[in-house]
């Protein structure tokens, strides 16, 4: 009794231990998600760090923890090399849509987000593009404006301007419908940089105004610096240079990135170099070119280049040609260093396209196996099935053969059956004359005579005695005639009886005759068979055919 108490109580520990388990994981699930709404993926990290032996969680939490290491991962801005993580949770929320629809259509967002990250953009593309009209369906405003702020990125990519433009426009609507200010602000900017592209330099400046106005209101330094900066050069395409030092110069104080500050810097310096202000400029310049110094190779190149003909223009304009022939010497290295560069990153993107495509052909291929795999197994079950069905098909018409041929069996049986019964009767019938008084001998012998007389065997009689035996015992009388053909025909009725096990006083009556003639037909019979003397003539007849 103590052991069972001892066991149950374990059970109930565990049960408890695993449920307190299961409670913490649901909170910090919980608490990873309000971070993410308050912008804090780095938090979030930690919060999901604290989470220990996760693969140990329910399938539900454990498809949970998979999507939210993906989000966190992808607003962190940390490369997403590998969809094992989130092909978890589309397989789980995926299977259950109606249960979990903003789950679901989250996991199929960031799912496509790895497409994206590994170098898969039509399938990006693809899936973004099937997943909007249910995300609409669902009124999932802010996934719609990430969705059409990635697939206005991958159209940008493709020099496809246009529809790049459509796709902000969209992303900047769901945005304000998700009362996301931030996103809205980022998605205005990027519509503004478009329209840079496309030299449509008014619309540009009305969303750039927009984004502007709303970094202000949330203070998102960010996104301020990003939209100044796009107005200054909007307004240098248009020739207005005080406003473009008015924002270059407000963005410098906001912007943090040294690449940005210095493409700042170099603006500045031709803006200042335009109003003849030449020690601004050349101020500005070298800022520009110390800040070069800083960049990886490909973008300190391009700034070095820049600086160093802003300061060849303005040594230039002072007349100081010294200066502004070496400072062109080093503008034209500069330029050679891009142009080697070029050539390397068109290398480089022919390599890249290349191993795309051989990455599409891998995957193309393994998906190719995968499926005919899956035949191949479909096949192999369909085989299994088909071939237990056609064995019980076979087993199933065996026993109706077996069947119909013990029911043959049975109906020979039973026609021999009918066949000794009448027989029988005979038998009856003169156990029943034997009861006589002897002084009624004369009528009694005359009653037996014609007892047998009615009883005796006929010509039909016979031929049906040795019907039924042949179908009864494989042509048991065909094969004894062959055998020994000299046999005569009441010698045959005689040897079917014994061979049906007739008693002798049965085949007397039977057959017309009294005992002694049937003996005395038994005897030859065994001197024709050849028979020992304490060989059994019966036994003789089964194993003879």
């Amino acid at each position: 009794m103590k052991k069972y108490a001892y066991i149950l109580f374990l059970l109930m520990a565990t049960m408890l231990s695993c449920s307190r388990f299961s409670e913490d994981v649901a909170r910090k699930l919980i608490m990873v998600d309000i971070l993410l709404k308050q912008n804090l993926p780095d938090s979030a990290l930690r919060t999901l760090q604290d989470i220990s032996h996760p693969e140990e969680l329910g399938t539900e939490q454990y498809a949970r923890y998979c999507l939210s290491c993906v989000r966190v991962q992808d607003r962190a801005r940390k490369p997403l090399t590998s969809d094992s993580l989130i092909n978890v949770a589309v397989r789980f929320f995926g299977r259950n849509p109606d249960r979990f629809p903003p789950e679901a259509m989250r996991a199929s967002y960031l799912q496509a987000r790895v497409y994206e990250e590994t170098g898969r953009g039509e399938e990006a593309m693809e899936l973004y593009l099937s997943l909007e009209p249910r995300m609409e369906a669902l009124k999932e405003y802010n996934l719609l404006g990430l969705l059409n702020s990635r697939v206005g990125r991958l159209f940008r990519m493709q020099n496809r301007v246009e529809q790049s433009i459509g796709c902000d426009k969209k992303a900047a609507k769901y945005f304000k419908l998700a009362d996301s200010r931030q996103r809205e602000g980022y998605a205005l900017s990027m519509l503004g940089y478009n329209y840079l592209y496309l030299k449509q330099y008014d619309s540009a400046m009305v969303y750039l105004q927009e984004a502007k106005q709303i970094a202000g209101q949330i203070n998102d330094t960010l996104l301020l610096s990003e939209s100044l900066i796009y107005l200054g050069i909007a307004n240098d395409f248009t020739g207005n240079t005080p406003a473009v030092k008015l924002y270059l110069s407000e963005a410098a104080v906001y912007e943090k990135s040294d690449r940005k500050l210095m493409e700042v810097y170099n603006y500045l310096a031709g803006a200042y170099f335009k109003d003849h202000q030449y020690e601004t400029a050349r101020l500005y310049a070298n800022r520009a070119l110390a800040l070069s110094e800083k960049l990886p190779v490909a973008y300190k190149i391009y700034g070095l280049c820049t600086s160093v003909w802003h300061l060849y223009n303005i040594e230039r304009a002072e007349g100081k040609l010294r200066m502004a022939l070496d400072y062109y010497y080093k503008y034209s290295d500069a330029k050679d260093s891009i142009a080697v560069l070029e050539n390397r990153n068109n290398v480089l993107e022919v390599q890249e396209k290349y191993k795309a495509e051989e990455l599409k052909a891998e995957n193309m291929r393994l998906l190719a196996e995968r499926e005919s795999g899956r035949l191949a197994q479909t096949l192999g079950i369909f085989s299994v099935v088909g071939a237990v069905l056609i064995l019980l098909i076979i087993r199933w018409l065996h026993r109706l053969s077996v069947l119909k041929r013990k029911e043959q069996e049975l109906t020979k049986e039973a026609r021999l059956k009918d066949f000794l019964l009448k027989r029988l009767d005979v038998s009856k019938e003169l156990v029943t004359l034997a009861q006589y008084p002897a002084s009624d001998s004369q009528r009694l012998q005359q009653k037996l005579k014609q007892l047998v007389e009615s009883q005796s065997f006929n010509l039909s009689d016979q031929k049906e005695l040795i019907d039924t035996v042949n179908e009864l015992f494989d042509n048991f009388a065909v094969k004894l005639t062959e055998r020994y053909p000299q046999l005569t025909g009441d010698e045959l009725q005689l040897c079917c009886m014994v061979r049906c096990g007739f008693e002798a006083g049965l085949m007397a009556t039977a057959m017309g005759m009294n005992l002694d003639s049937i003996y005395k037909k038994r005897w030859r019979l065994r001197r024709k068979f050849n028979l020992e003397h304490d060989e059994d003539f019966e036994l003789f007849l089964r194993k003879l055919v």
